[in-house]
């Protein structure tokens, strides 16, 4: 037990399945991972099991060369695997994850992170709740996955040592809906980074990549997944109002197009565009490189974020690291998140008309100074980092 007086090594675990159908997962360990280790020093070793055959050019996206995390391979997480069965069947049978603890006790973990995993005596747990949505749209889980939706949140309620949650409008929720688990909660916004590549761009560089997506020299700019809390398809009619009215629009979104909760969604979303006649204003680009997502960043005109829920949104945490000029929704977590943004109802498409009808007719330079920015962002992080090892040696 931790009792303040002199720094110990301490051994931290997380167990990660990263996918790129999830990109604001990746983002936010990668940004967990790098505040960590900006912050801990020499006494913080971290732990990162993984599947044996996971792809490696997003682990490297995720963990790359961090001093403070050893990367380990364990057919622990390896779908299939003898030891995976293994762990299904008794997390099922037994409800325990005691196979985890006993596997993978020769790294002396002192406290899992973000795993999921049931606290037992002898290690504790800090388990992520990324968002309550659930709660305000429960039409977007069909089927069965509301109800596991449900009983997994308060699976990890209850079998958690603490929870950590990204924002204090999710601990108003849980504080709400899941009482009394509120004292086990910490409130853990999280702080994103931009590649080095962003701040110096080479010009050539930069024109080939705007002109690989944009169909017009200035831009707006929609870097979220296409799925249906996303609200694209308020941003369109927006787009089709103004085209109606003698305004073009030259609007670039990215993303997956995978929604795992409705396989036809991208279907409305491709009809939609025909249907508004909008296809020469709207270029859909699926998921593209981290590079090219933050350089399209830098060079729009503005990023618009509609979506009508949140937990703490990668997007808007990546344009408030460099301040950049967002439209947003007005939602609560969106208002705690970033109150500089321009706002509008993500239910009225005439709103947000107006706000990208005042973004286009702006003269406002769209790259502020670069090095306050940073200096800022250097100390966010550096806070961000230091509060989570706050949180993980009060629980321990």
């Amino acid at each position: 037990m931790w009792n303040g007086s002199k720094p110990f090594m301490l051994n931290i675990g997380f167990m990660i399945s990263p996918s790129s159908d999830w990109l604001g997962g990746l983002n936010y360990y990668k940004n967990l991972f790098f505040a960590i280790n900006r912050s801990c020093k020499n006494n913080v070793q971290l732990f990162v099991f993984v599947s044996k055959n996971i792809d490696s050019s997003i682990i490297n996206e995720v963990v790359g060369s961090l001093s403070a995390i050893k990367l380990v391979k364990t057919p622990l997480l390896t779908k299939y695997s003898f030891p995976w069965f293994i762990w299904r069947i008794t997390k099922k049978t037994l409800k325990s994850d005691f196979i985890v603890y006993v596997y993978l006790r020769k790294y002396k973990i002192d406290i899992y992170s973000h795993c999921a995993l049931k606290t037992n005596r002898f290690v504790k747990t800090l388990n992520w709740i990324p968002d309550f949505q659930h709660l305000y749209y429960p039409e977007y889980f069909p089927g069965k996955k509301l109800l596991q939706r449900e009983l997994q949140i308060r699976d990890v309620c209850r079998h958690s040592t603490a929870i950590l949650l990204s924002s204090y409008n999710s601990q108003n929720d849980l504080n709400t809906y899941y009482q009394k688990y509120a004292k086990k909660s910490y409130v853990l916004p999280f702080v994103s980074q931009m590649p080095s590549s962003f701040y110096d761009l080479n010009l050539t560089e930069r024109e080939l990549i705007v002109a690989k997506y944009s169909k017009g020299r200035k831009f707006i700019y929609l870097p979220n997944q296409f799925w249906q809390h996303k609200n694209h398809i308020i941003v369109f009619k927006a787009v089709s109002l103004l085209k109606k009215e003698g305004t073009i629009v030259d609007l670039i979104c990215s993303g997956s197009y995978l929604d795992h909760r409705n396989n036809e969604y991208m279907d409305l979303i491709w009809n939609t565009l025909d249907i508004f006649d909008i296809k020469d204003c709207v270029n859909l680009v699926g998921i593209i490189p981290y590079k090219d997502v933050c350089t399209l960043i830098k060079h729009s005109l503005c990023v618009i974020n509609p979506s009508l829920f949140e937990g703490w949104s990668s997007t808007v945490e990546e344009c408030k690291s460099i301040n950049k000029k967002m439209i947003i929704s007005d939602i609560p977590v969106h208002r705690q998140q970033y109150p500089e943004a321009l706002f509008f109802d993500p239910n009225n498409f005439y709103d947000l008309a107006k706000l990208l009808e005042k973004v286009l007719d702006s003269t406002e330079d769209i790259n502020p100074d670069m090095n306050a920015i940073k200096a800022d962002l250097d100390t966010r992080t550096n806070a961000f980092g230091l509060k989570y090892l706050e949180i993980v040696r009060s629980i321990i």
